[in-house]
C-alpha cells in the first residue's frame, strides 16, 4: 500500500501509444517509452491516468498497459546499475559484471561469478521459460510464483550449466501473467536490497482475460534487485460513485497501492456529495489520492471540502490542477496531506509553496532534467532548481499549446521511442505550426 511518506517527487503521465493504422494499443511503444523513464529517474509513472486521451482506452486495454508495466519495472530493476545485489549476495563487493557475458546478449547473465559460468540470464523474466531467473545463485535457487526464492540441492556445486529452474511467465496466463510472475520475482530479489522508491500509476485497471493473471497479486509494489519499491497507483475516478467503487475494488483485486479519483465530473454535485464519494470510495480500503482538476470537471472545490476529503480516513494526498498555487499554499500552511503540482507550468512555484513533487505530462520527454530539477530541489539548491526550471519552461508551454498528449506524441515518436503519434477521436493531431516550433527540440 502507498504511503503519504511516499507521496512525492516526480510523477510522469506515459502517454498511450497507438498503431498508426489500427490505431490498436501500440505495446512495443508503451515499453519503450516505460524503459526510457525509468532509466531517467522518474519517481512514478502515470499510466492512463491524467491525459486527454485517457477515456478513450478499454477498461481491458488499460489491465493490458497495467500487466505491461508490472513486466517493465521488474525489469528495470532487476537490470539496473545496482543489479549487483546478486553478486553481493556471494560475498563479493565489485558490482558486476552481471553483463556481456559470452553468448549472451540478454542482460543479467551470471557469467564471470566464481565456479558459476552460463547460469542463464536474470532480467529477461517474462518468457523466459528455459531457465529460472535466480539459476546458479548459491548452487540453485528458484523462484515460486507467490514471490518465493528457494535454494535448491547442491548450494555450493550448483546444477549444470543450462539447467533449467522455474520458467517464469512460461506458462498460460499471458501479459498479465507473466508481468505478475515478474513482479514476484524483483519482490523476492530485493528482500535485502539497498533502499529506494519509484512510483507507478496506472488508471482504471479493472477489466477481464489477460489481467486476471495479476489478482491476488497481495500489492503491486515491487523491489528489485537493490530494494527498489516501485508502488503503482490506479486511476479509477469517474462521476459515478458506484462504478468508482467497482474499479477500485477491482484494482485493489489485481494488487494496485492506491487509486487516483479525479473529483466527479460533469453531474456537478454539491460538496457533501463529493465528499460522500470520496467517503464511500475510500471504504474501498485502497489508499485514494485526490485529483482536483476544475478546468476539466466543471467544478472547483471549496478549499474547506478538500480539507474534509483529505481528512477521510483512507485518503493520503491529493493532485492539484488548479489555475495558479493558492490551494496548495493553504493546504501547506495548515499542515496538509502531500500535494502533487499537476500543472506544469507551475511546477516550481508549487514546491516553493510547499507541493510535495510533481505529475507531470511534458515529463515524458527531458525526464532525466525533470527528475534533477526536483532533486535539487529537495536538496536545497533552490537556485540551480528555478534555472533547470526556466530553461524547461519554453518547451513545457509548447507541449501545451495544443490538447494534450498531442505534442508530447508527436515529439515521441519523431524521437523514435514510440512507432507513432496516433490518437484516437475526438483527439487529432498537432498542427503543422507546431509541428514546426517542436521540430527544434529534436
Amino acid at each position: 500500500m502507498l504511503t503519504m511518506e511516499e507521496l512525492k517527487g516526480v510523477y510522469v503521465p506515459v502517454v498511450t501509444p497507438f498503431m498508426a493504422s489500427s490505431q490498436e494499443l501500440a505495446l512495443d511503444g508503451f515499453r519503450r517509452l516505460l524503459a526510457a523513464l525509468l532509466e531517467a529517474g522518474v519517481d512514478g509513472l502515470v499510466i492512463n491516468g491524467t491525459t486527454g486521451e485517457s477515456p478513450t482506452v478499454s477498461q481491458t486495454e488499460v489491465a493490458l498497459l497495467l500487466a505491461a508495466a508490472r513486466e517493465a519495472v521488474a525489469a528495470a530493476c532487476a537490470g539496473r546499475e545496482e543489479r549487483g545485489l546478486l553478486v553481493g549476495l556471494l560475498g563479493r563487493e565489485e558490482r558486476g559484471p552481471l553483463v556481456g557475458s559470452p553468448g549472451r546478449e540478454e542482460r543479467g547473465s551470471l557469467a564471470g561469478l566464481p565456479g558459476r559460468a552460463e547460469r542463464g540470464p536474470l532480467v529477461e523474466l517474462p518468457g523466459c521459460a528455459e531457465r529460472g531467473p535466480l539459476v546458479g545463485l548459491l548452487g540453485r535457487a528458484e523462484w515460486e510464483p507467490g514471490g518465493v526464492v528457494r535454494p535448491g540441492a547442491g548450494a555450493n556445486g550448483g546444477a549444470a550449466a543450462g539447467d533449467a529452474g522455474i520458467g517464469v511467465g512460461s506458462g498460460s496466463g499471458g501479459l498479465a501473467a507473466a508481468a505478475a510472475d515478474a513482479a514476484g520475482f524483483a519482490a523476492a530479489a530485493g528482500s535485502s536490497g539497498a533502499a529506494g522508491t519509484a512510483h507507478l500509476v496506472a488508471a482504471s485497471a479493472a477489466g477481464s482475460g489477460s489481467a486476471a493473471g495479476l489478482a491476488g497479486a497481495g500489492g503491486a509494489g515491487i523491489a528489485g534487485a537493490a530494494g527498489r519499491r516501485v508502488p503503482i497507483v490506479v486511476g479509477t475516478g469517474t462521476n459515478d460513485t458506484a462504478e468508482t467503487v467497482r474499479r477500485t475494488a477491482r484494482a485493489a483485486e489485481l494488487g494496485a497501492d492506491a487509486a487516483l479519483v479525479v473529483t466527479p465530473y460533469y453531474n456537478r454535485p454539491s460538496p457533501a456529495g463529493v465528499v460522500a464519494h470520496f467517503r464511500r470510495v475510500a471504504e474501498v480500503g485502497l489508499p485514494v489520492i485526490v485529483y482536483e482538476i476544475p478546468h476539466r470537471t466543471g467544478l472547483a472545490l471549496p478549499l474547506d471540502t478538500i480539507r474534509e476529503i483529505l481528512e477521510l480516513d483512507g485518503v493520503i494526498g491529493i493532485k492539484d490542477s488548479t489555475a495558479g498555487v493558492q490551494l496548495v499554499t493553504e493546504l501547506s500552511r495548515l499542515g496538509s496531506k502531500p500535494v502533487l503540482c499537476g500543472e506544469d507550468r507551475q511546477w516550481f512555484a508549487a514546491l516553493c509553496c510547499g507541493a510535495a513533487g510533481g505529475m507531470l505530462a511534458s515529463a515524458n520527454v527531458r525526464t532525466a532534467r525533470f527528475a534533477g530539477l526536483y532533486r535539487s530541489f529537495a536538496a536545497g539548491r533552490t537556485a540551480e532548481a528555478k534555472r533547470a526550471f526556466d530553461e524547461l519552461l519554453p518547451l513545457i508551454r509548447l507541449l501545451f499549446a495544443e490538447p494534450n498528449p498531442g505534442p508530447l506524441k508527436w515529439l515521441l515518436a519523431r524521437e523514435g521511442i514510440i512507432g507513432s503519434d496516433a490518437m484516437r477521436l475526438p483527439m487529432t493531431g498537432i498542427s503543422a505550426p507546431l509541428q514546426a516550433e517542436l521540430a527544434a527540440y529534436l
